[in-house]
């Protein structure tokens, strides 16, 4: 279950660094992270950022077409998306197009 205090690790993709960060609140609506950097363009040291139930992932976890970009657990912490635990042997989600 991930709660406030979980580590996560965001995947930015190529020519961007490996963010690590902590989990410091859990809403009605989602996760909140506190990512230890520090941002160029306002000069604070942490950024702060919201993401939704089920948008933070196991670690090593691909999306459908195997890109690892996106944020991440940083432990061996059971991921339970929209209260529906989930199976490691299945894909997280499923993307639909027309």
């Amino acid at each position: 279950m991930i709660e406030v205090g979980t580590e996560v690790i965001g995947n930015w993709g190529a020519m961007y660094p490996i963010s690590e960060g902590v989990v410091v609140a859990v809403t009605e609506s989602g996760y909140t992270v506190e990512w230890a950097e520090e941002d160029e363009y306002s000069g604070a040291e942490t950024i702060t950022c919201s993401y939704p139930f089920g948008e933070i992932k196991r670690e090593g976890e691909t999306s459908i077409n195997g890109s690892p970009i996106g944020v991440f657990v940083k432990e061996d912490v059971e991921v339970i998306n929209d209260d529906i635990k989930m199976d490691s042997s299945k894909p997280a989600y499923i993307i639909k197009t027309k």
